[in-house]
């Protein structure tokens, strides 16, 4: 199974019927269904995600009626009925709890993302976190050390609500960024 991600020169057609059972396809781009699909979850406060098949609902019947040949938004209903989309593969999700601390008190900062393996999902975090607090932690050169246990790194998601007091940990499973980061290490394994 490849795990690469789409091509945004990779074409796809998306079909949709209207009420009177006429049917349309659209056929564009990878890269521009994704923008389009991307603008439309950010107005809805969506994540971005590389999967646009779950999304295909948000091209609304404005945007459908914009490519049919005598279609207007107000007319009728549209329906998306298929689409070519290649599938993305899932990876599994990893907890991971990274120490920032130099001192014997834990200051735990728990994410929890996709990753093709644990140690690939640990390097994910720790770049996260460099990402997020240059330098702000700890000396030059080093990086946070990573907590192991039942509570602290391991397959799967916590079970605990992700704001439990004490225990949070950030949830980056729908982050664009890690996803691709994720699915180029998986592919390069």
């Amino acid at each position: 199974m490849s795990t690469t991600l789409i091509s945004d020169e990779h074409p796809v057609t998306v079909t949709w019927t209207t009420v009177t059972t006429e049917k349309h396809s659209l056929t564009l781009p990878y890269g521009q269904l994704r923008e389009e699909i991307d603008r439309r979850r950010a107005r809805r406060g969506r994540p971005r995600h590389p999967d646009l098949a779950g999304d295909l609902d948000l091209l609304e019947d404005d945007y459908r009626a914009d490519h049919e040949e005598h279609g207007t938004a107000g007319d009728f209903e549209r329906s998306v009925t298929g689409h070519d989309l290649p599938p993305i593969p899932g990876l599994p999700v990893f907890t991971v709890s990274l120490d920032d601390s130099d001192e014997e008190l834990v200051c735990a900062h728990t994410y929890v993302l996709h990753a093709p393996d644990l140690p690939s999902a640990i390097t994910l975090a720790a770049n996260r976190f460099a990402q997020e607090f240059p330098d702000e932690y700890l000396r030059p050169g080093t990086r946070p050390s990573v907590l192991n246990g039942d509570w602290w790194t391991f397959p799967g998601a916590p079970s605990w609500p992700s704001d439990l007091s004490g225990r949070t940990w950030e949830d980056l499973r729908g982050d664009e960024q890690l996803l691709a980061a994720a699915y180029g290490q998986a592919a390069d394994a």
